[in-house]
C-alpha cells in the first residue's frame, strides 16, 4: 500500500552516507530522474543532474545539514538522464550519532505538472499586471473589506499616492477625507448589490474630476477611473457662453421690438391711410430712423458677441 501510494504521489526516497558518499535511490526516485532501474547512483552523478544555478544552493543545503543538522524542503529544476528538464521537490534531514552526521535521507517528488501550471499562472498574472500598469485608465482593486490588493501606475500618478503606501491597507484609512463623499456610498452599494456602478466625482485634494466605473465580484471590487477635468472644464465654458449669449439675445430682442413695431405701424398707415405728401415724407423719415436704430442694435449685438471669449 505504501509503494502504491508513493507511486501515485510520485514520491521516491533517497539516502546519502557522508563518510563514503554512498548514495541510495529508490525505484521511484530513479524513475523521476529517468535513470535505468539497475542504475547505481553516485554523489557526483547526482550533482551533475542539477542546473548550474541550483548546484550552489544544493551544496549549501547539504553542508548545513551535515554541520548543523538543518533540514530542508525546497523546489528546483533538474536535468534528467534523458536530458529533460523537470521540477522536483526535495525534502531531507540528517541523522546524528555521537555529535557526528552519519547519514542524510529524505524524498524526491515529481512536481513537474503542478509546477508548470503554477509558472503559467504566474506568467499570466505578471502579464495581466503589466497590461493594467500600461493602460491609460487608473485602476485599483480591493477585497470585500476594502483592503487594497492592486494599484496601478496611473492610479499612483492621478491620486498622487504611491502603491507602497496603500497596498495591503484599508482604502478608507488612506483616503479618510473621501468617506463623506458620494463615492463612498457608491463603493459600498456596488459591494452590497453586486451590480456595476458608473458615476462622475470631484476629488478636492487633487482638484480633479473623475469618471469612475466600479465592477464587483465575489472577491471584492475592481475600479477603473480616468481624469475628465478637461472635459468638465469645457462643459463649464460652454454653459457660461450659452448663458451670456442667452442674456444678450434676451436684452437685445426687447430693444428690437420697439423700432420693428413702429415700422410695422408706419407701413400699415402708408398702405391703408389717406396721407398727404408731407405726411408720407415724415413717415419715411421715421422709417429711416427706425431702420438705423435696428442697425445700431444689431451692431451692438455683434460687438458684445465679439467680447465673449469662447476659450475661457
Amino acid at each position: 500500500m505504501l509503494d502504491n501510494a508513493s507511486t501515485m504521489a510520485k514520491v521516491g526516497s533517497w539516502e546519502l552516507n557522508p563518510d563514503n558518499d554512498l548514495v541510495f535511490w529508490s525505484d521511484i526516485t530513479k524513475e523521476i530522474f529517468e535513470a535505468d532501474i539497475d542504475y547505481v547512483p553516485t554523489r557526483a552523478d547526482a550533482v551533475n543532474l542539477y542546473k548550474d544555478d541550483v548546484k550552489e544552493m544544493i551544496d549549501t543545503i547539504i553542508s548545513q545539514a551535515i554541520k548543523k543538522g538543518t533540514p530542508w524542503d525546497v523546489e528546483f529544476p533538474i536535468i534528467t538522464f534523458k536530458g529533460n528538464e523537470k521540477w522536483v521537490r526535495s525534502i531531507g534531514k540528517s541523522e546524528y550519532a555521537n555529535n557526528r552526521c552519519t547519514r542524510l535521507f529524505g524524498s524526491f517528488q515529481d512536481i513537474n505538472s503542478q509546477k508548470n501550471i503554477e509558472l503559467k499562472l504566474q506568467s499570466t498574472l505578471i502579464e495581466k499586471k503589466d497590461i493594467l500598469d500600461r493602460i491609460n485608465d487608473a485602476f485599483f482593486a480591493v477585497d470585500r473589506k476594502f483592503i487594497v490588493t492592486y494599484w496601478n501606475t496611473t492610479a499612483e500618478k492621478v491620486l498622487q499616492t504611491p502603491k507602497e503606501t496603500i497596498l495591503g491597507k484599508n482604502l478608507w484609512d488612506v483616503f479618510k477625507d473621501a468617506v463623506d463623499l458620494p463615492s463612498y456610498k457608491y463603493y459600498n452599494e456596488a459591494l452590497r448589490t453586486g451590480e456595476a456602478i458608473h458615476f462622475e466625482d470631484f476629488y478636492e485634494p487633487v482638484n480633479r474630476w473623475f469618471d469612475v466605473s466600479i465592477y464587483p465580484s465575489k472577491t471584492g471590487l475592481s475600479v477603473y477611473f480616468k481624469d475628465i477635468s478637461e472635459k468638465k472644464l469645457a462643459e463649464k465654458k460652454i454653459r457660461i457662453t450659452n448663458l451670456r449669449l442667452k442674456e444678450i439675445a434676451w436684452h437685445q430682442s426687447h430693444s428690437v421690438r420697439a423700432p420693428v413695431a413702429r415700422l410695422m405701424a408706419i407701413i400699415d398707415l402708408i398702405k391703408h391711410g389717406n396721407l398727404s405728401i408731407d405726411e408720407k415724407e415724415e413717415f419715411f423719415k421715421d422709417i429711416i430712423n427706425s431702420t438705423e436704430e435696428i442697425d445700431a442694435i444689431i451692431r451692438n449685438i455683434s460687438e458684445k458677441t465679439k467680447t465673449i471669449n469662447f476659450n475661457e
